[in-house]
């Protein structure tokens, strides 16, 4: 990670997105506790989910973005999927 910009901060309601855990974290819907957690980008025929749609707009334009204590990106094989791993809170930042 080092080396890397820091994520651009951007100003989205990510809350109709639905979050997952990972299987190893018990899987489920992830809360707004959670320290990861994944999401779909895109449909099954390739397109963008109209929830998450402004979400990979930003992160296709900066790359990483942080939308409230909340550091995002695309991952997974494709590309396709949102990783959101928290951070610390917005007035803890250095």
């Amino acid at each position: 990670m080092k080396n890397e910009k820091p994520a651009m901060p951007i100003d989205l309601d990510i809350s109709e997105i639905e979050w997952v855990l990972s299987n190893k974290d018990g899987g489920g819907p992830a809360g707004p506790d959670a320290i990861w957690a994944w999401a779909f980008g895109y449909n099954r025929d390739g397109s963008i989910r109209d929830e998450t749609h402004q979400l990979i707009q930003a992160i296709e334009q900066y790359d990483r973005v942080r939308v409230g204590s909340y550091e995002i990106a695309l991952g997974g094989r494709a590309k396709r999927l949102l990783s959101r791993t928290k951070t610390k809170k917005v007035d803890d930042v250095e």
